[in-house]
């Protein structure tokens, strides 16, 4: 995420960032619908799926696409 979080920075600065991580995430849909790009990791997608399903998505990237495409994940 430090990547894309540079890369960002770098090339989008005046896009709103989010990075739905960690302790400090807010379970509030509305609050991250406030970003124009949320940055977080698939596990936390999963944990959070109930708070994330909530917010209208005009384009998801998967970056993790390995977790994504294997059978045996959630």
């Amino acid at each position: 995420m430090e990547n894309w979080s540079r890369e960002l920075a770098k090339f989008a600065p005046t896009l709103r960032v989010y990075r739905h991580v960690g302790g400090g995430r807010t379970p509030r849909p509305s609050e991250i619908a406030k970003a124009d790009v949320v940055l977080t990791t698939y596990e936390t997608a999963v944990i959070d799926q109930p708070v994330l399903e909530q917010v209208r998505w005009d384009l998801l990237v998967a970056d993790e696409a390995q977790a994504i495409k294997n059978p045996e994940t959630q």
